[in-house]
């Protein structure tokens, strides 16, 4: 149950990747490509800002699933 859950969750990050082994354990992770950043005006800082949307996107996850033992 939870295992559904998790994963139906998981889906609804936009940009997350994700691979199931199917026995309960997920791996996970964002993606984009850098070449996305070139025509931005500041890239440096538009990756820093993505960056940390992604992690804060992260910490909410973890706290919808708090203790289910994260590693």
């Amino acid at each position: 149950m939870k295992h559904q859950m998790i994963k139906e969750s998981i889906e609804s990050f936009d940009g997350f990747d994700y691979t199931d082994d199917g026995g309960g354990a997920f791996w996970g992770w964002y993606e984009k490509p850098l070449s996305d950043f070139i025509p931005m005006e500041d890239q440096h800082l538009e990756i820093i800002t993505w960056f940390h949307e992604k992690m804060d996107e992260l910490v909410q996850f973890q706290e919808m699933f708090d203790g289910i033992g994260w590693e």
